[in-house]
This record gives C-alpha cells, structure tokens and sequence, in this order.
C-alpha cells in the first residue's frame, strides 16, 4: 500500500504531535539538589508563620502550667485570735492540709502529657504547613509552565488565524476554514485565561502559608518517578505526626481519670496553736477531714473515663484511615510513575519545530486547513498534557510521603545527614 507525500508527511508530524514533554526524570536517585532547595525554602516560609507561633505559645503555657503543677499543692494557713474580755486570750495557729493520696503527683503527671500533647500539635501544625507549602508549590511551578505553553498556543493560533485571513482573501481557503481558524483563536484565549486564573489561585494558596510570593526561578525535583522509601505499618502509625497528638489526647484522658479520681478524695488538716490566755499557756492540736457526704463527685470521674473512650475511639478511626490512605497513596503513585515512565521513554521533538514544520506543510498545501488545526492543537495539547502530568506524578509523590508520615524526614534528609557526619 503507497500513501501520497502529503499523507505521509501528515502522519509523521501527528505522530510527533504525541510524543511527550522532554523533561528527564532520574527515577533510581532519591534526592537531588533541588529538594534540598525546597527543605530550605519551607523552613523560611515557616520561620515568620502566624498561626505556628500561636502554637509555639501553646507550648509555652503547657510548659508553664507543667512547672506550677510540680509545685506542692497546698499552702499552709497561719491564724492569729485575740480575744479581750475579764480575761486576755492570744493565740497563733499554724494549719497544713496533706497531700494524703498524691494528688500533686496525678497533677504534674497530666501537665506533663498535655505539654507533650501541644508540643504534638505544634509539630502537627508544622507538618500540615508544609504539605501545603509543598502542594502549593508543585501546582503553581506546574501551571507556571502550562501557562507558558498556553501562551504558546494562543499565540500559534492567533498567527494562524491572520494566516488563514490572508489565505481567505486570496481566494486559497474557504469562508468556513476562516471562521474555525477564528473559532479556534477564541479558544485558545478562554483556556490562557483559566490557566492563568488556576496560577493566580495556585500562587494564591501558597502566599497564604508562606506569606510572600514564590521565587520566579524554582522546578521541581527530578527525583520524583520512584517510590520513597518509607516504613508503614503499626510502629510507623504510631509515630505519624497525624496519630501522635490523638495517641496523646487517649493518654490524657486516662490520666485525667487518676486524676479526677485522687481529686474527690479527701484531704486531713492538721494544725497546731500556741497561746497565752492571761499568765497560762496553751497548746493545742487540730484534725479536719472533709466528709463527702452530700457529693461524692462520681459524676467527674465518670465523665473522665467518657473522655478516654472517645479520645481511643477517634484514635482508632485515625488509624484506620492512615493505613487506608496509606494503600492508596502507594497505589496511585505507582500508577502515575508507570504514566510518566511511559510517557518519557517514547521521546519527543521540540515544540517550535513540530509548529514550524506544521505551518509549512499547511501553507504548501501539503495539509489541508481542518487537519492542520486538528494536528496543531493535539501538538499543544500534548505538550499541555505531560506538564500536567508530572505535576500529577509531584502530588502522588507528596500523598505518600504525608501518608507514611514521612514528609518531613525527606524534605530534611540532607539536614540529618550533615548533623549525623
């Protein structure tokens, strides 16, 4: 079967319309010097954060509260009587109430665990921060260079429409391949707009955490097409920065208990008096108790074991959904490294070249104008499509790490390693 030259060369240039964006993924390494950039680049947009350093003052006052907590739980009570009458009555007294059941103990103990509990959050509020840091990030370096393409395209469009102009007025193409060249003009200007709007937001959400715009010159990492290694299962759930303050929060709650129980406890008074009443001394010694008659306050300790009930329900639910998130995660990146594998082993020509060479055969007559426009937006689109996908490949990639709790570790690997040696 022979084809005609002008079919042949169609088909070749169609062909190379899908080959895909020639960006070099280096899927055996897994870190390059641009994920350390991007470590430093969070720790800067984290330095001035708001909301982290509310809850670095979280942290203060739990420390704070720790340290009163340590404290002894009762002060004593000095008294001084003096009664005037036919005879003169001057005492001083001297109370102490006992910390008989240790209550200070349960005390600090829980002030102990509510300051690791904010210290969780804090480290928590961190984590989440720079999720969204590094999300932001990939969505506004992926739409920065759709946009540029998108650019492109408008303006390989609005060429091809003064062409097609030109071409309609010498009589070489028709009023209807005119009006789809002006059609496919318009297009193209609607989807530059929405790119730009999707980068405006993208840019948008970062400012929001970072509090200043992204540097202009940033790519993301080639380092992105092979699975992290992260350790999973129950021992790397517990440690996960999402677990940990509700782990935390369950602990609390059964210390709250001992606590709660240890405070409807009663506590003796013991005090001593010293005195003269006219020219006779006295002395004598005092003990209170509390008789918790009317209210033996089981309705706090009851509410306190409710608590702990709830506080290991949720951190059951939680762990539930990190396994699940967990799985798929690993599944969906799997799938997108194996999409961007495929789609760079098949190779590409640049973009000026395949355009260059489409308007030429158009303009020779060699493609007429439907498949011409057909030919030059599946060459953009193309394009369009892997800058989508790799970004597609980032999110997976920053998925599993925040899913395995492994988030930080990588962006600071570097960091520990220079500490380490």
């Amino acid at each position: 079967m022979f084809l005609s030259h002008s079919l042949r060369a169609g088909m070749l240039v169609l062909l190379g319309a899908l080959a895909p964006l020639p960006l070099v993924v280096q899927a055996e390494a897994p870190r390059d010097d641009t994920a350390d950039r991007l470590a430093r680049l969070v720790d800067a947009a984290l330095a001035d954060n708001p909301d982290l350093a509310a809850a670095l003052a979280a942290v203060d006052a739990a420390s704070a509260r720790l340290d009163g907590a340590g404290r002894p739980l009762n002060n004593p009570e000095l008294a001084l009587e003096s009664e005037r009458s036919d005879i003169t009555t001057v005492t001083l007294g001297l109370a102490q109430t006992l910390d008989w059941h240790d209550k200070r103990g349960a005390r600090e103990q829980l002030a102990r665990t509510e300051l690791a509990r904010a210290q969780a959050a804090l480290a928590l509020l961190r984590y989440e921060k720079s999720r969204g840091l590094l999300d932001a990030l990939g969505r506004v370096v992926t739409l920065r260079e759709i946009v540029t393409l998108s650019h492109q395209r408008l303006d390989a469009m609005q060429r091809f429409a003064e062409l097609a102009e030109k071409r309609h007025r010498a009589g070489d193409i028709s009023r209807s391949e005119r009006e789809l060249a002006r059609l496919s003009l318009s297009e193209a200007v609607v989807e530059h707009a929405r790119n730009e709007a999707e980068l405006a937001q993208a840019q948008g959400d970062y400012r929001a955490i970072a509090m200043k715009p992204l540097p202009a010159q940033l790519a993301l990492p080639d380092a992105i097409g092979e699975l992290p290694t992260a350790a999973t299962g129950e021992q790397s759930l517990a440690l996960h920065p999402r677990l940990q303050p509700v782990l935390l929060a369950a602990r609390l709650a059964r210390e709250r208990i001992e606590a709660t129980d240890r405070d409807r406890r009663a506590d003796p008074t013991l005090g001593v008096t010293a005195g003269r009443e006219d020219d006779t001394g006295l002395i004598g010694l005092s003990l209170a108790l509390p008789l918790h008659l009317r209210n033996r306050f089981d309705a706090d300790v009851s509410a306190a074991r409710a608590e702990a009930l709830q506080a290991r329900r949720q951190a059951d639910q939680i762990r539930r959904a990190l396994t699940t998130e967990q799985r798929t995660a690993a599944t969906r990146h799997r799938l997108m490294a194996a999409a961007w594998q495929r789609w760079r082993d098949e190779g590409a020509r640049s973009l000026e070249e395949r355009i260059a060479l489409l308007e030429k055969l158009w303009q020779a007559g060699e493609i007429g104008t439907t498949d011409y426009l057909l030919q030059l937006r599946q060459t953009l689109d193309t394009r369009i499509a892997g800058a989508r996908l790799r970004g597609d490949l980032w999110d997976a990639w920053i998925a599993w790490l925040d899913a395995a709790g492994s988030l930080t570790n990588w962006l600071h690997a570097s960091n520990k390693l220079d500490n380490a040696q």
